[in-house]
C-alpha cells in the first residue's frame, strides 16, 4: 500500500505481559491454558458453571459480563448449545480485545461477534463455527460474515489435527474406558 507524505509505522502489538486472560469454562484444557497465560506473564480470571476451585490459582468471576470487563483476551472453552458470549458480554470487553473460541460454534453469538469486530476492533480466532459444513471436504463459507473477515483467523478444527494431539486423544480415550471398567463411573462428562 502506498502512502504519500509522512510515513508512520503501524502500531506495535500490545503484547501479553500484564494483560488479563479470561477463560470461559474451567475444565482440564482451561487449566492448561491458564498455565500458558501465566507463563506469558498474564493475570488469569475464569468463569465456570460449577464454579472455579479455590486452589486453582486464578481469580474466579461470578458472571460472564464480569469476566469480560476484566479481560484483554478471552478463550472460550465451555461447550454450550446457546451463546455464552453474547452482545452484553462483547460490549464489556475493552476495544481491540482478543477472543478465541475453541469450544463450540453455538457458544458465541455470531451476529453480535461480527458487530463487535466491526465496531470495537476485536481480533478473533475461531476453530469452531455455528454453521460449519458437515462433510470433511466441503467448501466453507459463513453466512455470518466472520469467515474471510480481515480481523478473524479461522482454522476449522485443525487446532488438534497434529499427530501428537491425535495420539493424546487416543490415550485419553483409553484411560476413560479403563476408568469406567474399574469404577463404573464415566470420567469427563460434559453437561
Amino acid at each position: 500500500r502506498a502512502h504519500f507524505g509522512a510515513l508512520t509505522a503501524p502500531a506495535a502489538p500490545a503484547g501479553l505481559r500484564s494483560r488479563t486472560l479470561g477463560l470461559v469454562g474451567f475444565g482440564m484444557v482451561a487449566r492448561e491454558v491458564a498455565a500458558l497465560g501465566k507463563a506469558f506473564g498474564m493475570q488469569v480470571v475464569a468463569w465456570n458453571r460449577g464454579g472455579v476451585p479455590a486452589d486453582a490459582g486464578v481469580e474466579e468471576c461470578l458472571t460472564l459480563p464480569e469476566l469480560a470487563g476484566m479481560s484483554d483476551a478471552v478463550c472460550v472453552l465451555a461447550a454450550s448449545p446457546t451463546p455464552l458470549v453474547d452482545a452484553l458480554f462483547l460490549s464489556r470487553l475493552p476495544p481491540n480485545a482478543l477472543l478465541v473460541n475453541v469450544a463450540r460454534g453455538s457458544a458465541v453469538d455470531d451476529t453480535a461477534l461480527l458487530h463487535a469486530v466491526e465496531t470495537r476492533g476485536l481480533k478473533v480466532g475461531l476453530d469452531v463455527f455455528s454453521d460449519e459444513p458437515a462433510a470433511p471436504h466441503a467448501s466453507f463459507t459463513s453466512a455470518s460474515g466472520l469467515v474471510g473477515h480481515p480481523s478473524v483467523v479461522c482454522t476449522h478444527h485443525i487446532g488438534a489435527a497434529t499427530r501428537q494431539a491425535q495420539e493424546a486423544v487416543g490415550l485419553s480415550l483409553l484411560q476413560v474406558v479403563r476408568s469406567f471398567e474399574a469404577t463404573g463411573v464415566p470420567d469427563n462428562l460434559v453437561p
